[in-house]
């Protein structure tokens, strides 16, 4: 039989069992219709939640390293290099980590201010924030520049530009640990912005802050239990198997 033949006994068919043939056909239409939508609508969900999941953090994860006088220690290049091995499962990383000093502006000294040590990397340009959660109300945060070149730059939080500046901190100087930095971004209020509260802090190229925290102590052996803190912004739902691999492989 041709294909000519079977075309034609196929139309034929079709004109004897109208009926049976458009039921036949509603019904395909309406089975590739309905799986169509239930795999857009769970495409969608998984989407949805993904993105709910990343604003609350949950795709963070917080790697402290301590160094307690041992023949092994871990550097910030040794953090980057783990993100540039495991990029199907590490998206970023930045060093953070908090040094004790005294801020000053002018006669003014703020003794219970926050001052941290992080990279270009702490702050996501997708999302507006830190990994801490800050958003800039002025200014921008640090860049690549100025951690590579270790530049003498910083962004405060309100309560410092308010208190320190009268809410005009953005382009001004102040001292941490008797150096001066320039401020290019002032943070916006997220706590009650008082002293020592969660608007009362600096950040710094995480350089400088390791400086900060040898001039007070003359190694690293001689450091408490601090050194690095870590942040891991990874992927979403990465088996917790494939995350261990990245560390102990």
């Amino acid at each position: 039989m041709h294909v000519s033949q079977s075309f034609r006994l196929a139309l034929k068919s079709l004109m004897v069992s109208k009926v049976r043939a458009l039921l036949t056909m509603l019904g395909i239409i309406i089975g590739v219709a309905a799986v169509i939508v239930i795999v857009s609508l769970g495409n969608g969900m998984q989407q949805y939640m993904n993105s709910q999941f990343e604003q609350i953090g949950v795709n963070l994860i917080q790697v402290a390293i301590y160094s307690y006088g041992g023949n092994r220690e871990v550097e910030p290049d040794d953090m980057y290099a783990l993100a540039e091995k495991y990029p199907q499962y590490i998206d970023s990383v930045s060093p953070y980590l908090s040094a004790s000093t005294t801020v000053r502006r002018g006669a003014d000294e703020y003794d219970h201010t926050s001052v941290y040590g992080v990279s270009e990397t702490f702050y996501n340009a997708e999302k507006g924030q830190t990994a801490s959660g800050d958003q800039l109300e002025e200014g921008r945060f640090l860049s690549y520049v100025d951690v590579e070149r270790d530049q003498k730059v910083c962004v405060i939080g309100s309560y410092l530009n308010e208190d320190m500046f009268g809410g005009d901190g953005l382009g001004q100087t102040l001292t941490v640990g008797g150096i001066p930095y320039k401020i290019i971004g002032t943070l916006a209020q997220k706590a009650d912005s008082t002293e020592g509260s969660g608007d009362d802090l600096i950040y710094l190229p995480y350089g400088k802050a390791i400086r900060l925290l040898l001039s007070y102590r003359k190694h690293w052996d001689s450091l408490e239990p601090i050194c690095f803190f870590c942040f891991f912004h990874l992927l979403p739902f990465q088996p917790r198997s494939k995350l261990r691999y990245c560390f102990f492989p």
